[in-house]
């Protein structure tokens, strides 16, 4: 008894765990029994109903009920193949995560040991951001590492009292870099060239770690030039940095929406008309709502304006 006890431990922990593409095959297979077994009842139901025979009544009636069960039965089994689903689905978004995180590890291991090898190649790494490749380009930066970095102010009067930030916002971080990648060989030094066009065109995001130290950029110019180096390649990168927005959602369906004042002002009858006016230059969103006694925020609201840009001859509802 103890023997095979042990045996069905054995057999159950074997059991190797079902992958998406299979759950998604099972959930498929299901869905097509299901829709036929349903076809079935509909069809022997509406059978039993017209036949006036009694014996081929009963037969019908029977074959209904048998469908029934089937019916019944197939979407019971749906429904644990897609938990099953759901959960595989889980479990390879982790093991997705999981080697992601390996890669980077993998790599900032390797960024680090670098320097100790002695390779003739420079220390500057460029590798993928995201961790789905371990490929690391070290280039040794020759002509320097550049930053520049701009912001957009606005060019008119901005209203007393105003908050100065709410007219200023960064518009650009560039990162260029003029540097060697070098190879045992020339080819060598073509395919990690021909990496970087890989990634340049295919607008990954991209990490470069030297003196210069971003881990969101985007790789918008690459040429090369060789000035007599047999197997070095000389080059220019231009990255430009890539500012990620924050987005917060809610799964809760059951929580209540929060209304701002500006769009319970603006709710009720839909043949309510709004006083608007035409923008002329210097209008700011911050003055216009101190003369027409609404706020910043109602303003954005009721006209569908995102930050505190608006353009001079557009209209504006202000109540």
């Amino acid at each position: 008894m103890v023997a095979v006890t042990a045996r069905k431990q054995t057999k159950s922990k074997t059991k190797k765990a079902l992958t998406v593409k299979q759950c998604k095959d099972l959930v498929k297979k299901d869905k097509n029994k299901y829709t036929n077994a349903k076809s079935k009842t509909n069809k022997y139901s509406r059978l039993a109903k017209e036949s006036s025979d009694s014996v081929k009544k009963s037969k019908y009636i029977k074959l209904n009920k048998k469908w029934l069960e089937v019916v019944k039965s197939t979407k019971k089994k749906m429904s644990r193949d897609q938990k099953k689903l759901k959960v595989a689905k889980a479990k390879e978004k982790i093991g997705i995560l999981a080697s992601r995180q390996a890669n980077l590890q993998g790599i900032a291991d390797q960024v680090e040991e670098h320097p100790t090898l002695g390779k003739n190649e420079g220390n500057a790494a460029i590798y993928r951001s995201d961790g789905n490749s371990t490929e690391v380009i070290f280039i040794s930066p020759v002509g320097g590492e550049n930053e520049d970095n701009a912001t957009d102010l606005t060019t008119w009067a901005v209203d007393k009292g105003a908050p100065r930030k709410d007219y200023a916002r960064t518009s650009s971080k560039t990162i260029t870099i003029t540097g060697l990648i070098t190879g045992d060989t020339s080819q060598e030094a073509e395919n990690k060239y021909a990496k970087l066009e890989a990634w340049k065109m295919h607008h990954y995001e991209l990490t470069y770690k030297g003196r210069i130290y971003y881990q969101h950029l985007i790789l918008t110019g690459l040429n090369r030039s060789y000035d007599g180096y047999r197997d070095n390649i000389k080059c220019n990168l231009t990255f430009q940095f890539a500012y990620a927005a924050k987005v917060t959602t809610s799964t809760n369906k059951k929580s209540k929406k929060k209304t701002s004042k500006s769009s319970k002002t603006t709710r009720g009858s839909r043949n309510k008309k709004y006083a608007a006016i035409t923008l002329k230059p210097g209008n700011t969103l911050w003055g216009l709502s101190q003369k027409y006694g609404k706020s910043v925020a109602w303003l954005q609201k009721v006209n569908h304006i995102k930050g505190t840009t608006i353009y001079t001859g557009k209209k504006l509802r202000v109540s």
